[in-house]
């Protein structure tokens, strides 16, 4: 698929919650609470890059530290800040000090719909970019062990969709994930990646 039909797609009405309930663990609510306005505000970028004829993504691998996401597998993003003018201005700051992405590369292609993350309290709003450069990635050591490069293609097949049984708060869930890289990526990051994957088709 061109860039310009992505742009496109996401310009249309999203599928949202649709999309996000195939790769919601069991009982994990997606329906936005009450209480939202606690919640923290936050920014992820997707960033699509071409490379011999694919579009690769790159996700971080957080480093384990004692928190509520430790090791996990994200896209790059972040908490924003009182200097960011918007959340677009967020994702494009934090993937910029997290994995190294020149700002002025960054091409924004649209956005997602927003997600929020009970466990941590955070509402995140997931944009889509294009990134021309495959190569001379930085990493930002504090916030992040590996950047993994997964080629959009294999997140679009059903046979890297899998299922197993986790203990989350002391009761056990079907959690889906995609397998990819020899790594998996599940929750709001799977959930994210689901509905820009519906988007596509």
């Amino acid at each position: 698929m061109r860039i310009f039909e992505i742009e496109n797609k996401l310009k249309k009405s999203l599928p949202g919650l649709h999309s996000h309930k195939k790769m919601a663990p069991t009982g994990r609510n997606i329906i936005f609470p009450d209480d939202i306005k606690e919640y923290k505000k936050s920014a992820v970028l997707l960033a699509l890059i071409p490379s011999k004829g694919n579009l690769y993504i790159p996700f971080i691998k957080r480093p384990q530290y004692n928190g509520k996401h430790s090791g996990q597998i994200s896209l790059p993003g972040g908490k924003f800040e009182e200097q960011d003018v918007d959340f677009e201005t967020t994702a494009i700051r934090e993937a910029n000090e997290e994995i190294g992405l020149e700002i002025s590369k960054i091409q924004i292609l649209g956005k997602l719909s927003s997600i929020f993350i009970p466990i941590s309290k955070f509402i995140v709003y997931p944009y889509v970019c294009l990134y021309p450069d495959i190569e001379n990635f930085r990493i930002n050591e504090k916030e992040v062990e590996k950047i993994i490069l997964v080629n959009l293609a294999d997140l679009q097949q059903e046979k890297n969709i899998k299922t197993q049984s986790v203990e989350l708060f002391g009761e056990n869930h079907q959690v889906p994930f995609y397998e990819v890289e020899n790594e998996k990526i599940w929750g709001a990051t799977a959930m994210i990646i689901s509905e820009f994957v519906d988007i596509l088709k």
